[in-house]
């Protein structure tokens, strides 16, 4: 770390050893889907690190031409719906040959499609069809909100892109993509030796990271309520988390306030974060950076920087998200942020 603050020149080679996607990276950020509350459909994030990665929250507008950010046969596309994401593009763009088009990990656009990208150290993505438009992983979710409207339409755009791992120098990006949309759809995609995997269903719930999805409902059955004997278990490892936030999950209360069911689901998902300081089997630590809550049928974004005490909120319907009116950032580590944040944006500079 020394080296990094003081010798300027491998500046950009030691930051890139430290975002390595190695197995300690994999154990990293968990998902949860709540649609089974009545007419509400909320979902959940952690984002976990080993330092920050300083998200901002993004507003992108209509309009916008956009690529794959790949060299040989890019996709390219028009944002047809506007979105508010969390990216990690700033700390890209000093940190490499990167745009505000890479590096959105987490969000939800206008038409009620919400994505969250996660760590899966087994992604192995399809093989490349020259022929075929792709994209690098670094803009798989700005893809899929740009583009989508529901669950349905975002798998079948899968179809027609190929997948490339976005690179942090020699360092290959690997994710799996969970999906939901307002009617409390949900999908999860993966790339799992070289061939797309979909797990898709409303009961596609919860998501964390190694092992993929199917080995992770599989080990599910050795846990009590789910069919086993053992105890609900408590560390903080991916397997851990998957089984905690199945099983909360389950006895989440009906109800039918908006905020309180954001309370709710908050009290679920924080059992699934990072304690800081706290370390990982491997010695690792990698704790909880940041929250996000998605009301997808009220289309409000929360946020939380668990650095900060205050829950920070966007309201998508009163947004302006008309071509020409700009990408609009906001950091959410400011002092002073809480409630409604939506006039705290300000314009990127051309």
């Amino acid at each position: 770390m020394l080296c990094i603050r003081h010798i300027s020149r491998i500046l950009l080679v030691a930051v890139i050893i430290l975002v390595s996607p190695g197995q300690d990276a994999a154990n990293a950020c968990s998902r949860l889907l709540w649609n089974s509350n009545g007419d509400l459909v909320l979902s959940a994030r952690t984002f976990d690190w080993s330092y920050s990665l300083e998200s901002m929250l993004y507003i992108t507008p209509r309009g916008l031409r956009m690529n794959g950010g790949v060299t040989e046969n890019p996709a390219q596309w028009t944002v047809k719906y506007g979105s508010v994401t969390t990216a990690i593009s700033s700390w890209l763009k000093k940190n490499g040959p990167f745009t505000l088009a890479d590096g959105a990990t987490d969000g939800v656009n206008e038409k009620g499609l919400a994505a969250h990208a996660l760590f899966l150290q087994n992604t192995e993505f399809e093989k490349r069809q020259p022929s075929k438009p792709t994209l690098t992983s670094l803009r798989w979710v700005r893809y899929l909100l740009d583009n989508f409207a529901t669950v349905d339409e975002a798998l079948a755009g899968m179809n027609t892109v190929d997948i490339v791992p976005g690179k942090i120098g020699d360092n290959l990006m690997r994710f799996h993509v969970a999906l939901e949309d307002k009617s409390g759809e949900s999908a999860i995609i993966e790339f799992i030796d070289g061939k797309q995997v979909i797990h898709r269903g409303r009961d596609v719930q919860v998501l964390t990271n190694n092992p993929p999805y199917d080995k992770q409902i599989k080990a599910l059955e050795k846990y009590k309520t789910f069919g086993g004997q053992q105890p609900l278990p408590g560390n903080i490892e991916s397997n851990h988390r998957f089984v905690r936030l199945s099983y909360f999950s389950k006895f989440l209360p009906a109800v039918n306030d908006p905020d309180t069911a954001t309370s709710y689901i908050l009290s679920a998902i924080r059992s699934a974060a990072s304690p800081y300081g706290a370390p990982y089997a491997n010695g690792g630590v990698y704790p909880t950076w940041w929250i996000s809550v998605t009301d997808l049928k009220n289309s409000l974004y929360y946020f939380n920087w668990t650095e900060k005490p205050n829950l920070i909120k966007v309201v998508l319907p009163t947004l302006d998200f008309s071509e020409n009116s700009g990408i609009r950032v906001l950091d959410p580590r400011r002092s002073g942020l809480v409630g409604t944040v939506n006039n705290h944006f300000s314009p990127v500079p051309k």
